[in-house]
């Protein structure tokens, strides 16, 4: 994962994406959904793979803004003198250093949307349809003496499910031309599309004797499952549904990101250095506008009775957040005992 400027927007086809982090040529990549909502030189996180001598976007797309991106630019530089510095370390390669700090990207998108917010916000993100992004996970258990061979034969015949493997498919819609990705005002786009830019409602797999069906908002789920009852009647039985939030699931996506690999930082190691940025990014923060705090710096609203309060509030945010980014995530391990005491409010942490 990379930080990419993004520029030559053709929409609902392609954009070129310059590496704001590494010294190689922009890329033109195939991108449906993205390109409709993204404008010139906005500032994006992303994955960028080649399949065939094409190039695409995998995983998560995380958009930052101007500030952000210029942290975040901040951060790996030191992320990668701090490496270049340790000499137990055998490190100056900025992709291998791109490789070992890609759960940064997520916790610096969490920071930059999530941390100069008003507690209990979120950035106000939205699927193709419009709706709240709302991750459904919808387990189906087939039912009893059932055989997945006729739960095969059923989805391979549904309309709109397109197979990718024996056990898996993508559940499309159709592409119209009045169709777009409805925006909330001052709002991002997640779409998910095939190559073609054909939308992807769902995607549905056969696990076992599981039928899981993935689906991004509430509405898709309340849908999918009255669909696959229409599909597979008593082929399977009431399901289970397992439901994330938006920085659930980029906590999760962070984990789950592939190493092409093995890191040459040790974890502890890979910990310091992370821990060390964040100390630098939150030191600059404490002396900084923040909009939920009205404006004010969290140092100087700290000065103030009524103040003392609200920076309490906010701190408690910014730790709860981070402690929810992933088991073992440098994030996660960060200790935020400093900022309460910097600010002289240590006595309202409790």
């Amino acid at each position: 994962m990379s930080l990419y400027e993004v520029s030559e927007v053709v929409p609902g086809q392609s954009m070129t994406l310059r590496d704001l982090l590494r010294d190689v040529a922009p890329v033109t990549v195939r991108e449906h959904g993205a390109t409709q909502t993204l404008v010139n030189w906005d500032k994006i996180a992303a994955r960028v793979v080649d399949v065939n001598g094409r190039h695409g976007i995998s995983g998560a797309l995380l958009p930052f803004s101007a500030d952000g991106a210029l942290q975040l630019i901040d951060a790996f530089g030191r992320l990668a003198d701090d490496a270049k510095d340790t000499s137990e370390l055998n490190q100056t390669d900025r992709d291998a250093i791109l490789r070992a700090s890609g759960p940064m990207f997520t916790n610096m998108w969490l920071l930059d949307c999530l941390g100069k917010a008003m507690p209990g916000t979120m950035p106000d993100m939205v699927n193709a349809d419009g709706d709240d992004l709302v991750f459904h996970r919808i387990v189906f258990p087939l039912a009893k003496g059932v055989i997945g061979k006729s739960v095969v034969r059923r989805l391979n015949a549904a309309q709109w499910l397109e197979p990718a493997s024996d056990t898996f498919w993508n559940w499309l819609v159709p592409v119209t031309k009045e169709r777009k990705p409805r925006t909330a005002k001052g709002g991002q786009a997640f779409v998910t599309t095939m190559e073609d830019g054909t939308p992807v409602f769902a995607n549905v797999e056969l696990a076992g004797r599981k039928l899981i069906v993935e689906v991004n908002s509430a509405a898709r789920a309340e849908k999918a499952i009255a669909q696959m009852g229409e599909w597979l009647g008593d082929c399977v039985s009431t399901p289970m549904t397992e439901i994330r939030t938006l920085a659930q699931f980029m906590a999760d996506d962070a984990a789950r990101a592939p190493q092409e690999e093995p890191l040459d930082i040790p974890p502890d190691e890979m910990e310091r250095i992370v821990h060390d940025m964040l100390t630098r990014e939150y030191t600059k923060t404490l002396d900084e506008a923040v909009p939920a705090l009205g404006n004010k710096t969290p140092r100087a609203l700290a000065r103030t009775k009524a103040g003392r309060a609200k920076v309490a509030d906010w701190l408690k945010y910014i730790e709860n957040g981070a402690a929810k980014s992933g088991v073992g995530e440098p994030m996660a391990t960060y200790d935020f005992t400093w900022m309460w005491q910097e600010l002289g409010i240590i006595g309202l942490r409790r």
